[in-house]
């Protein structure tokens, strides 16, 4: 496991924001279930959107990191398909071999063998497919091709908006009404995945974020511009807050992600934000703690602790109990962390209390192999009093590979340790 050092820095500069994420996930499966070629501009290049582009050439997509070809018919995978770390690949992944005449067979790393999986395996059944899993986690198998006697599914969105989006994206081959059940979480990826599906031609009613209608339908292939990141450049958007002068480019876009809430957050919290053309610069400045719910934005979550540490008062993020379901417990990995560090702070079942404002201290952090975590983590540590050392920060991979470049270009100083 890799460990890096990382010292108490100034931070100024300019980066350019990493592309979308779930945008690029969503438009390569787009891009498989669309009769034609379809181009992309500035697709992320991570370890997860790897994952995704395996499987869509697993399923007959002739494709490369600018286009992708196809028949809009997925077909049967030669081999099993190997998801990495990607529950989004995953999710997506399982709901496309329903459409199948075959078998098809999933599985993933460790970490995503331990990800939930039941409620899409649920929907599938109650549409016809066929599928085996262990106790509703992968590896999975599914038999698909067949078709239940029914226009209306329903899916539980109270752990995660992805198993919705997963629904969503097969709906227009076998025209269903969709029925969210629970609280729908992180509600922004959805309309996302809408508006993705709008643009490769497929219309979506619905009836706020409970009832999902889509007729039988074709996609149409399309030239794509993926956005910038929100979510991803929210750490750069923080460290300028909190140690220098950061402006990062290329956030703009017309499927701008939750992530973008980051801003409220901020000038909320009394923070220097300024927005210009197609950028946002943030500078130092003297933080107070608010109160934030996260259910929208979980992925905000570990960095928002990280503002809560910094921040003046008392800072309270509820709304999260979906996150004890991600790569990490990402409540109790970000508390323990801090912790560490000397903050003050009270886990509840749905997020943390943090009673912020005092100089951190270094400590060894162990990201527990969570991308978002170690990238939060890292910043924590730039304002920290001595060395801090994150373990695992090599997984930041899975979402943005530059992420230490574009630290180390602003002025972090940072080691790895052999």
């Amino acid at each position: 496991m890799m460990k890096l050092a990382i010292y108490p820095s100034v931070l100024e500069g300019v980066i350019s924001a990493p592309p979308s994420k779930s945008a690029t996930h969503r438009v390569l499966f787009l891009g498989l279930l669309s009769h034609g070629e379809t181009r992309l501009n500035c697709p992320l290049v991570s370890r997860d959107t790897k994952a995704s582009m395996r499987v869509i050439k697993a399923f007959g997509a002739k494709a490369n990191w600018n286009r992708i070809r196809s028949s809009g018919i997925p077909t049967e995978p030669n081999n099993i398909l190997y998801c990495s770390r990607s529950a989004t690949t995953m999710r997506f992944a399982t709901a496309i071999a329903s459409l199948i005449d075959g078998l098809t067979i999933l599985t993933g790393d460790r970490q995503l063998r331990n990800r939930p999986m039941r409620p899409i395996i649920k929907s599938l059944r109650d549409l016809g497919a066929i599928i085996y899993s262990k106790s509703g986690y992968p590896p999975i198998v599914v038999l698909g091709g067949k078709r239940a006697n029914t226009n209306m599914v329903m899916v539980d969105c109270s752990m995660s908006s992805q198993f919705l989006s997963a629904l969503l994206l097969i709906s227009p081959f076998i025209g269903v009404d969709i029925v969210a059940k629970g609280i729908c979480r992180s509600r922004p990826y959805i309309d996302l995945t809408i508006s993705l599906m709008e643009k490769f031609g497929v219309k979506v009613e619905r009836d706020g974020y409970r009832i999902f209608s889509v007729g039988k339908a074709e996609y149409s292939a399309r030239d794509i511009n993926i956005p910038g990141d929100y979510t991803l450049a929210s750490s750069f958007l923080v460290a300028g807050v909190l140690f220098g002068k950061i402006r990062v480019n290329k956030l703009s876009g017309e499927f701008a992600d939750g992530g973008k809430k980051i801003i409220d957050i901020l000038r909320q919290m009394e923070a220097y934000v300024y927005e210009g053309p197609g950028y946002i610069e943030t500078r130092t400045s003297m933080l107070r703690g608010v109160e934030i719910d996260c259910s929208d934005i979980p992925d905000l979550f570990p960095i928002l602790a990280v503002l809560g540490a910094y921040a003046e008062g008392k800072t309270r993020i509820s709304g999260a109990e979906h996150l004890r379901y991600k790569e990490s417990d990402r409540i109790s990995t970000m508390a323990t962390n801090l912790s560490k560090m000397g903050v003050r702070l009270r886990q509840n079942r749905d997020g943390l209390v943090i009673y912020g404002g005092k100089k951190l201290r270094g400590a060894i952090l162990d990201s527990k192999r969570d991308h978002r975590v170690a990238m939060a983590l890292t910043i924590a540590s730039i304002g920290a009093e001595d060395k801090s050392v994150i373990l695992g920060a090599e997984y930041i991979g899975d979402s943005y590979p530059s992420f230490l470049n574009d630290l180390s270009k602003l002025g972090c100083e940072m080691e790895v340790i052999k």
